[in-house]
């Protein structure tokens, strides 16, 4: 089933140029990398909350942003139990 959601939500995407793919990686790639927990909500800081506004006016970072969730890839950010 998540194989299914997966390749549904990769054929849905609207495509994205190598150049804001670039853009967008750099900006999550470097705010992904502060340490942080969701439990003192990390994603209410500035930094995140400013890519969150500018994915709403944004069709395509929001689509980039929703891509990440496939994403297993390291960061910083974790939940403490």
């Amino acid at each position: 089933m998540k194989m299914i959601f997966a390749l549904l939500f990769a054929l849905s995407l609207t495509v994205l140029s190598a150049d804001e793919i670039s853009a967008y990686s750099k900006a999550f790639e470097i705010l992904s990398q502060k340490p942080g927990c969701t439990g003192a909500k990390v994603f209410q800081r500035s930094e995140w909350q400013d890519l969150f506004d500018a994915a709403k006016k944004d069709p395509k970072l929001f689509e980039f942003l929703l891509s990440k969730f496939l994403d297993r890839g390291p960061t910083k950010i974790h939940i403490c139990n």
